[in-house]
């Protein structure tokens, strides 16, 4: 009985301890998208209390991947909520995800600064 059993439209990638969970879809789709995340939610929410494992919405997160245009005309007050175990979740605009900050509009920006300021931090010292 493997964690991907219950998850049948998110393609998802797993490592050690960190599960994502990814659906592309066109703009007027989102809404039906959208559901079926959260079916593959509940799921897996039921596969984790199955194997007395909890998810924790707190640690979770959510974002919409598009470009500037995109996300300018897109209200993001009209998407559906991603739930989980009754718990919305907020739409952000930048996950960390393995340590790599990734921005809703595909900029490397934050991750750029990061990486400099890090960079000034250990020159200086």
């Amino acid at each position: 009985n493997r964690i991907s059993d219950g998850i049948f439209t998110c393609k998802r990638s797993l490592y050690a301890d960190d599960l994502n969970l990814y659906i592309s879809t066109k703009i007027d789709q989102i809404s039906s998208r959208v559901a079926l995340v959260n079916k593959d939610l509940d799921n897996l929410s039921n596969w984790f209390a199955r194997h007395g494992l909890v998810v924790n919405p707190r640690k979770s997160s959510c974002i919409i991947f598009g470009h500037s245009r995109l996300l300018a005309n897109l209200p993001v007050l009209d998407v559906p909520k991603i739930v989980i175990n009754d718990e919305f979740l907020e739409y952000k605009d930048e996950i960390r995800c393995l340590g790599i900050i990734l921005q809703n509009n595909l900029s490397w920006s934050s991750q750029i600064n990061v990486i400099c300021r890090k960079s000034r931090s250990q020159r200086s010292e």
